[in-house]
């Protein structure tokens, strides 16, 4: 399952670019970094943590994906939210999926997506030594609509305003059923935690310029 390496540099691409190339990342600007699927949910988790600080985030953030943090952390995140969203950072700050980002919550879905997995690949997650995160996604994207976890998807977005009385109670039991469990304090996604550290990192700039010129 595991493509060659792609070494990226100025040129930038999406997922389909490197399909077609035949290979898939595994650097990002001559550094090497930690492409499997388990780190980037764990990204995922951290920027939507909301007891953790911006300058608690970002170096865990940045641990996930590179084994040797890069000197300049903001333009390591900037490359970090690049290769969370396969290559596709025009469109919106949630990963490539055809479904709406409040369908599916990674943790708690865990059980559902394993065995869809293993039924439909018959790859278990929880054994294989890698899975790059973009293969990962693909394949999530691509589980059939007869696996519980598409099922609960859909009984989580789809609306029920034009349905039958009958088929509306059902799907809105089942939602309530599913319900994605959410803290209380705000979360971030992952753009958000990146336009922060680039507010913070601006503010810094600005403090250490002020006390130059105080110091004249």
């Amino acid at each position: 399952m595991v493509a060659g390496p792609v070494i990226l540099s100025e040129r930038y691409g999406t997922i389909m670019d490197f399909l077609t190339d035949g290979g898939l990342p595994y650097e990002l600007d001559g550094l090497k970094i930690n492409p499997d699927f388990r780190n980037m949910i764990r990204v995922e988790e951290l920027a939507e943590d909301p007891t953790l600080a911006l300058e608690q985030k970002l170096p865990q953030m940045l641990q996930q994906l590179y084994p040797r943090i890069p000197k300049d952390p903001a333009k390591a995140l900037e490359r970090l939210v690049w290769f969370f969203q396969c290559g596709d950072v025009k469109t919106d700050a949630s990963p490539r999926l055809k479904v709406h980002r409040k369908s599916y919550h990674f943790r708690q879905d865990a059980s559902l997506i394993y065995v869809a997995f293993l039924a439909t690949y018959g790859i278990n997650l929880a054994t294989i030594e890698l899975l790059h995160w973009w293969e990962f996604l693909a394949m999530f994207q691509g589980l059939p609509e007869g696996t519980l976890i598409r099922q609960v998807m859909y009984w989580r977005t789809c609306d029920v305003s034009k349905l039958g009385k009958e088929e509306k109670r059902y799907i809105l039991e089942m939602r309530k059923q599913f319900a994605i469990r959410r803290p209380e304090r705000e979360q971030k996604s992952i753009a958000q935690v990146e336009q922060d550290t680039h507010d913070y990192y601006e503010r810094r700039i600005a403090l250490a310029q002020e006390k130059l010129r105080g110091a004249k």
